[in-house]
C-alpha cells in the first residue's frame, strides 16, 4: 500500500524522434567487486572474497600476497578494477569461476565511433530514471531562475555577469586538459546555489544538528523519486547515423568534427524509436509531499541569486513546469534550425529560380518571395504552392519556383519548399527540410531527453533571451571555456545553442533531431 504522503504517477513514454541514452561498451572497470577475464568478453564475475583470498594464499605466495591484496584494497582508487591487481600478480584467469559467486552479462562491444544504448546486466535496454529526473531538474531550475530574474532583472543580470567573469578568470588558472571537469563545475555551482542549501529541521533534531551546507541531503529533489522504465522491446532499438550540425560566425552550417582527411565524422548510434504506442515504455514518478512541505517551510542559505518559492506542491504542478519548459525548448530549437543560411546559386539544379519566403499571409492566401537574382520580391498565391507544401510553408522557407508575367507584373508559380543547405561551402548539399518540418508541428507533452539534448545550455539561452548583455556573456563563456580550442580564433557565431546533434539517413541528410519523447500519465 502506498503511503498517504507519497503521490505517485505512472507515465507512458513514447519516442517521437530517435532517443539515445549512452551506456558502456562493456570494457570499463566495474570496481573492486568484479573480475573481467581476458578469456571472456561477454560476462563479468562477482568476486567471492573468501574464495579469492584462499586461492591467492594457496597458489600465489601465502600470507605475503594476502597482505599485499589488503594494502591494494585500501590504497587503490575506487574505479580501479580488481582484474588489474590479479593481472599484475600473474593470476590464471581460466580459474575465474573458482573464485566467483556468479556472473553478470556485460559484453565488450567494439566499433569506431559507435555509441551503445544503456542496458542492464541481462542485456535489456531501458530508460534510466536518472535521465528523466535530469530533465525535470533542469526545467525547475529554469523556472526558478526566470522567477528570480523577473523580480529584479537589473540585480540578477549584474550577479550573473559577475559570476561568469569570475569563472572565466578561474579557468585561466586551470590546466586546459581539465576543460570538461571545469565545464561541469560552472553549471553545478548554479544548481547547488538554487536547488540545495535548505535548513531542514525536525522535532528530534537539535539546532546544532541541522545540515546547512549545500549537498544532496539539502537538495529539494530528495522529494522526487523516479524508477527506471520498463524494458524496451529489442525490435525498437536500431542503429542510426548521428552528426553534429553547427553554425559558424557567418551563420553558415557545417558538420563539427572531421577525420584527419576531409570527411566528417558520423557516430553509429543505437537509438530507441517507435512511431506507435505499442513500442512505448512506462515508469513511475513519486513525490514525497510531506518532505516537500518541510523544504517549503525551511530557510535557505542565502545565495547570490536571491530567494524564491518552490514552484510546485504536487506532481501535476511539477510536470506542468516540465511541459512549459519543453514547449519553450521546442520553439527555441525550431528557430535554431530555421536560421541555417544557404549560399545558394541563382538557379536550382533543374533550372528553376530560387529565393526565400519574405512575407506570407496565411489567412489571406498569398505572400512574397525574395529573389536575389531578379532583385525584387515576387508575389505568389497559395494555389501556386505545391500541394505537399501548402499546409507547412512559412516565412524564411527557402523555395524554388518558375515565373509568369501577369497584368500586375512578374509572379512566382509552381512554388516548392527546398530547404537544402550547403555544408562547409564544398558544394555538399544536405536536405534539412525534414528537421524544419518536424519543429513546425509541436507535440503535446513532449520533452527532450538523453544524449544530444543540450538542455542546460538551451535553458540559459531561454533565460538570457531578453538580456543582450547576458547573452553576450554566455557566448563569451562558451567560447572561452566550453568550446576552448587551444586559443584559435572563434569559429562559431553568437548563437546559443550553437550546434545540434541530428540523425541522418544513408545520404547524410538530416531526418530527425535527437531525443524527443511524449509523456502521458496513465
Amino acid at each position: 500500500m502506498t503511503p498517504s504522503y507519497l503521490e505517485t504517477g505512472t507515465y507512458r513514454l513514447t519516442p517521437i524522434s530517435p532517443v539515445h541514452i549512452q551506456g558502456s561498451d562493456g570494457s570499463a572497470n566495474y570496481g573492486q567487486c568484479f573480475i573481467r577475464s581476458p578469456h571472456d568478453n561477454k560476462f563479468i564475475y562477482l568476486v567471492d572474497t573468501m574464495k579469492l583470498q584462499n586461492y591467492l594464499f594457496e597458489h600465489h605466495g601465502g600470507l605475503d600476497i594476502i597482505i599485499k591484496f589488503a594494502n591494494w584494497l585500501e590504497d587503490a582508487p575506487k574505479d580501479k578494477g580488481i582484474s588489474e591487481f590479479l593481472r599484475d600478480n600473474k593470476f590464471d584467469f581460466t580459474k575465474t569461476r573458482d573464485v566467483a559467486r556468479g556472473k553478470v552479462y556485460a559484453k565488450v562491444k567494439k566499433g569506431y565511433n559507435r555509441l551503445y544504448f544503456i542496458r542492464n546486466g541481462m542485456d535489456r535496454a531501458y530508460i534510466p530514471g536518472s535521465s528523466v529526473k535530469g530533465v525535470i531538474r533542469t526545467a525547475v531550475l529554469w523556472k526558478i531562475l526566470r522567477e528570480i530574474r523577473s523580480n529584479n532583472p537589473t540585480q540578477f543580470d549584474a550577479e550573473m555577469t559577475a559570476y561568469i567573469n569570475g569563472k572565466i578568470k578561474e579557468f585561466d588558472r586551470q590546466p586546459r586538459h581539465q576543460k570538461n571537469r571545469f565545464k561541469w563545475r560552472v553549471a553545478a555551482a548554479i544548481v547547488e546555489d538554487i536547488l540545495q542549501g535548505f535548513h531542514l529541521t525536525a522535532k528530534n533534531i537539535s539546532p546544532k544538528q541541522k545540515i546547512k551546507s549545500s549537498s544532496h541531503f539539502t537538495d529539494v529533489f530528495r522529494t522526487v523519486k523516479i524508477k527506471d522504465s520498463s524494458f524496451i522491446d529489442t525490435r525498437r532499438i536500431s542503429e542510426k547515423k548521428a552528426r553534429i550540425l553547427s553554425l559558424d560566425r557567418n551563420h553558415a552550417p557545417y558538420f563539427k568534427m572531421k577525420h584527419r582527411g576531409n570527411s566528417f565524422i558520423e557516430f553509429n548510434t543505437e537509438t530507441y524509436f517507435c512511431p506507435d504506442p505499442g513500442g512505448s515504455v512506462s515508469f513511475d514518478i513519486s513525490l514525497d509531499t510531506d518532505l516537500l512541505k518541510k523544504f517549503s517551510n525551511s530557510q535557505r542559505t542565502r545565495s547570490r541569486w536571491g530567494d524564491y518559492t518552490i514552484p510546485f506542491q504536487n506532481l501535476d504542478q511539477l510536470m506542468a513546469i516540465v511541459f512549459e519548459f519543453s514547449e519553450a525548448v521546442w520553439e527555441e530549437l525550431g528557430a535554431f534550425h530555421s536560421q541555417f543560411y544557404q549560399k545558394r546559386s541563382e538557379f536550382s539544379p533543374d533550372g528553376r529560380q530560387q529565393g526565400v519566403v519574405q512575407r506570407f499571409f496565411y489567412d489571406r492566401g498569398f505572400g512574397f518571395i525574395q529573389c536575389p537574382r531578379l532583385q525584387k520580391d515576387l508575389f505568389f498565391h497559395i494555389n501556386e504552392v505545391q500541394i505537399k507544401d501548402r499546409d507547412t510553408i512559412r516565412e524564411k522557407d527557402k523555395v524554388s519556383f518558375n515565373t509568369k508575367k501577369t497584368n500586375k507584373g512578374l509572379n512566382a508559380t509552381d512554388v516548392k519548399v527546398d530547404n537544402t543547405i550547403e555544408i562547409g561551402g564544398k558544394g555538399n548539399a544536405v536536405n534539412i527540410n525534414p528537421l524544419i518540418e518536424f519543429y513546425k508541428k509541436p507535440v503535446e507533452n513532449a520533452i527532450k531527453i538523453g544524449w544530444g539534448s543540450g538542455l542546460l545550455g538551451t535553458s540559459f539561452a531561454l533565460l538570457f533571451r531578453e538580456s543582450p548583455n547576458l547573452k553576450e556573456k554566455l557566448v563569451e563563456l562558451r567560447d572561452k571555456i566550453i568550446s576552448y580550442d587551444g586559443g584559435k580564433p572563434r569559429k562559431h557565431g553568437d548563437e546559443v545553442p550553437k550546434s545540434a546533434k541530428i540523425i541522418c539517413n544513408d545520404k547524410g541528410e538530416g531526418e530527425y533531431p535527437l531525443g524527443w519523447v511524449r509523456l502521458e500519465r496513465l
